[in-house]
């Protein structure tokens, strides 16, 4: 198959393409993959969709036709200029580019020449889909300009972009697909079992969990760590050589099967930097009816402590409140019923997705 076969628009249905650096069927531990993905499911219903993104493996294939819409992937260190000379040839009604630096000056510099390329004469909305490392600033202001309308999946995304650009930003947050967790086997084992799943890296607080978990005074509580081996695990090797109750996996397709073989999950993010608006894992985690306990930061401030998870305020609160979910029965249930109920109403991919049609919608028009 040639580009030309993904060129020739072949319905009457508003043309996008969608430019991310990462995606299907990239093997790689990303909230924003996870949400982009299950996002363009469902836009494909309605729109005429082209995703285009960097191969990451020989194993990868240069063209997809997946779930309803394309996908291509290009060479890695010249995707942001081949994404957009592409983009050009393809010729869609609206350009949308998703990204997951999270600092502005890396972002102007990755998809600065992208989006000159591209040009004035195009429609083109910039999602900010992690929370950034530091904030953006009038050196970075032009870039964030460029573009005829921005999104943040947060609320202090948006009040950040909102500081240095006069277009509109809006707000819309992650979401999860309800049909697909519905599908996820639960087994019923003897062993309590509490869980982290996303990146091993200090932000992410993995160090914490893993020393805090150390001093539980229970055998039959195991801790099931789901991420991607790195030089930090690497680091953390003498702690888990300690104890046999601890287990790695590295990247998995059925990752949800294991999250719901958890009975909680432990967030200890130190920073919201670099993690999706609202973390990814947190939203499937309460979909799943998975109680979360963790700290006080922006990208886990759906959690409202003793009715959907717990919040942590150090060390020692974080072993206190393990310690309850693991004895408290009933605590742990009535909050696995109202985590499942907070995603369910207001984080599924049918309300979200909606309100991502109707920008599209509304900027594809004539006068959007």
């Amino acid at each position: 198959m040639k580009y030309s076969d993904y060129i020739n628009w072949k319905t009457n249905k508003p043309r996008v393409v969608f430019i991310v650096k990462y995606f299907y069927p990239t093997k790689r531990i990303s909230g924003i993959l996870s949400f982009l993905y299950v996002l363009c499911d469902f836009l494909s219903k309605d729109l005429d969709i082209v995703v285009i993104s960097a191969k990451t493996s020989k194993d990868e294939k240069r063209l997809y036709n997946h779930n309803g819409y394309k996908i291509i992937k290009i060479n890695k260190l010249l995707y942001p200029i081949e994404s957009a000379l592409l983009t050009k040839k393809i010729n869609p009604d609206l350009i949308f580019y998703f990204s997951g630096i999270a600092r502005p000056i890396l972002a102007s510099f990755y998809f600065g020449l992208s989006r000159f390329i591209l040009g004035k004469n195009k429609k083109i909305l910039y999602c900010q889909c992690t929370h950034f490392f530091k904030k953006p600033n009038i050196i970075t202001s032009w870039f964030f300009n460029s573009f005829d309308e921005l999104i943040g999946t947060h609320p202090n995304i948006v009040k950040a972009l909102q500081e240095v650009t006069n277009k509109p930003v809006s707000f819309i947050p992650p979401a999860i697909d309800a049909n697909k967790l519905n599908e996820v086997k639960c087994k019923k084992v003897r062993n309590t079992y509490i869980g982290f799943f996303g990146h091993f890296h200090k932000g992410k607080g993995v160090d914490l969990l893993i020393k805090t978990f150390l001093k539980l005074p229970y055998e039959n509580v195991k801790l099931i760590l789901g991420g991607k081996d790195n030089k930090f695990l690497k680091s953390l090797k003498p702690l888990l050589n300690k104890n046999n109750r601890i287990k790695i996996y590295n990247y998995m397709d059925d990752i949800y099967s294991l999250i719901n073989l958890c009975d909680f999950i432990v967030l200890p993010y130190r920073t919201s930097a670099y993690v999706l608006g609202i973390s990814q894992t947190l939203l499937e985690a309460m979909y799943l009816g998975k109680p979360v306990i963790g700290s006080k930061t922006p990208c886990l401030d759906i959690i409202k402590s003793e009715y959907n998870g717990l919040i942590f305020r150090n060390e020692n609160d974080l072993l206190s409140k393990m310690i309850t979910l693991i004895q408290d029965h009933e605590l742990l249930n009535m909050l696995s019923i109202n985590a499942h109920k907070t995603i369910s109403e207001d984080y599924t991919i049918s309300l979200i997705g909606k309100k991502f049609l109707k920008l599209i919608y509304k900027k594809v028009t004539k006068n959007g």
